[in-house]
């Protein structure tokens, strides 16, 4: 491994560190904050994403042990149960409960979904026919290469864990929007896909 090299893994492996114990979800606020603890090794550039990623999967395996797989394992459950509430528009997981790139304070994480429906208007209605209490923004996503738009998000709570519902519409949202982490179209589950991760049959 060549100094440069060396220089960016130590960089990934600090910013993997803030991440796992503080909940920190913003990679590019982490590698920030990784370079002010090295600042030596910040000369030779930041990692990319996705090298950040893969330091917070083996900081998980040599720091998180069995609890914190008790704890993801009990995430990813939680996130089939919300997704069978919102089965009318067609939910998918995203996001670090699915990839397991989240720190060792899962009450510090939220449940990413995609959903679908020709308007926001839908799910605002479902959740106000349940009683949830919810709120509307919207996140800038990638589309195509190059190609940004803003989708809407409902955010709410779901037994005590947050919930961000990114929503896109019927037609336009089959091809999944381009992640920042592996700079390739982002993974989504279904229920079954879940159930696979989880050992289900």
């Amino acid at each position: 491994m060549s100094p440069v090299e060396r220089a960016r893994a130590a960089l990934a492996n600090e910013a993997a560190r803030i991440i796992c114990e503080t909940g920190l979800m913003d990679y590019r606020l982490a590698k920030e904050k990784a370079a002010e603890v090295l600042p030596a090794e910040s000369a030779a550039g930041l990692p990319r994403n996705i090298e950040v990623r893969d330091a917070v999967l083996a900081y998980q395996q040599v720091f998180g042990g069995q609890a914190f797989e008790q704890q993801l394992t009990a995430l990813r459950r939680k996130a089939i149960r919300v997704m069978r509430w919102l089965s009318a528009f067609r939910p998918r997981l995203v996001g670090g409960v699915l990839s397991g790139a989240i720190g060792l304070e899962p009450r510090q994480h939220d449940i990413q979904l995609h959903v679908f429906a020709d308007a926001v208007e839908e799910l605002d209605i479902h959740f106000l026919n349940q009683g949830i209490d919810f709120e509307t923004g919207a996140v800038r996503l990638q589309i195509q290469r190059g190609v940004y738009e803003e989708r809407p998000v409902c955010e709410f709570l779901f037994d005590g864990t947050p919930v961000a519902a990114t929503v896109f519409s019927e037609r336009g949202g089959r091809q999944p929007p381009i992640s920042s982490v592996e700079d390739a179209p982002i993974r989504r589950a279904s229920i079954k896909d879940i159930e696979r991760l989880l050992g289900h049959t």
